[in-house]
């Protein structure tokens, strides 16, 4: 019985994807001591705002996206991975913004919640409550200042 046409062999198969794995550990950023690249900002720099205390205590490699989903409404993704030997929570919330730079109430606008277990990576994610946000801000702190502020409150946390 002669193999359906799709299978490739291995050794054409490896011989594909080493280029593809050259290119790969070329971009690799650098381990140990040396700090990365110094590069141009990302492009969602000015729109987050991190708490420095989430920073010193292990939160790295942050990153946003940025997409349209099929409503037309504006979805933000985000990730970040902790570099910590613990776990780390992390609060943040996402202001959506319309053309005229207003706030746009919606239901989720309030802190949420990520936790990060050492080494992993906690994501974020949001879409916006109306498809005419042009802009958006978000923030991130400590989880424990939230349930702090819940307790001078009166509240729950």
């Amino acid at each position: 019985m002669t193999p359906p046409r799709f299978i490739v062999s291995r050794r054409r198969f490896m011989a594909r994807l080493a280029p593809a794995a050259a290119l790969a550990a070329l971009s690799v950023a650098p381990t140990g001591c040396m700090p990365p690249p110094a590069g141009p900002p990302p492009w969602w720099a000015p729109f987050v705002t991190v708490d420095p205390a989430l920073t010193r205590r292990g939160l790295r490699e942050l990153d946003f996206t940025l997409s349209r989903n099929a409503g037309g409404f504006a979805r933000l993704s985000g990730s970040f991975v902790n570099r910590s030997g613990g776990r780390l929570s992390a609060a943040w919330r996402v202001l959506w913004l319309d053309g005229a730079g207003q706030p746009v109430d919606s239901i989720g606008a309030g802190w949420r919640v990520v936790h990060a277990l050492p080494g992993a990576s906690g994501f974020l994610a949001a879409t916006a409550p109306r498809d005419d946000i042009d802009d958006f801000r978000v923030e991130m702190i400590p989880a424990e200042r939230l349930s702090a502020g819940a307790a001078r409150r009166g509240h729950a946390g």
